[in-house]
């Protein structure tokens, strides 16, 4: 595992990337602008999406390697 998380996350800012991505997949309703936002604080960072929230299968999909709930997931 930290082989994986090492390769996946070479450079500093990849996370944000990932992040942006995640927000990319995600689902909104209908007519809503996705929107990202980035709060740093004295001691953290604040990361706010304006996504529908996670529904029952998208928490087993999360806790089931090989299950995404993605449509191009392979």
């Amino acid at each position: 595992m930290t082989k994986l998380g090492e390769e996946l996350y070479d450079r500093d800012v990849h996370f944000i990337l990932e992040i942006l991505q995640n927000a990319d997949d995600n689902s909104y309703g209908p007519g809503v602008v996705a929107k990202v936002d980035f709060m740093l604080l004295r001691d953290r960072v604040v990361i706010r999406n304006n996504e529908l929230g996670f529904r029952k299968e998208d928490i087993a999909s999360i806790c089931d390697v090989g299950k995404s709930t993605k449509i191009n997931s392979g």
